[in-house]
């Protein structure tokens, strides 16, 4: 497989994520507390993303290298499609 193709398969599986919580997100508003969905939602992203990291090594033999300016930029983006984009797309 190419490099750009491994690119695309993970924003390709972000963006299917994204849609079907939006779609569960919708159902299940009228069906349950509030706050009890976001504990649900909250520690669903951590077991995930705990999971992610712990498998993520197994795919660079050589380790992880520490890349200041991408951590920046990954930050930046989070803060503008987590935080900005979610008020936009509720409000």
């Amino acid at each position: 497989m190419s490099e750009a193709f491994l690119g695309y398969l993970p924003a390709m599986g972000a963006l299917l994520l994204f849609t079907t919580s939006i779609l569960v997100t919708k159902v299940a508003s009228s069906r349950i507390d509030l706050g009890l969905g976001f504990l649900i939602a909250t520690s669903t992203n951590v077991v995930f993303s705990s999971l992610a990291l712990a498998v993520q090594p197994g795919f660079w033999p050589d380790g992880l290298l520490w890349n200041a300016q991408a951590f920046r930029r990954f930050a930046a983006a989070g803060a503008f499609t987590t935080y900005l984009g979610r008020w936009v797309f509720y409000e």
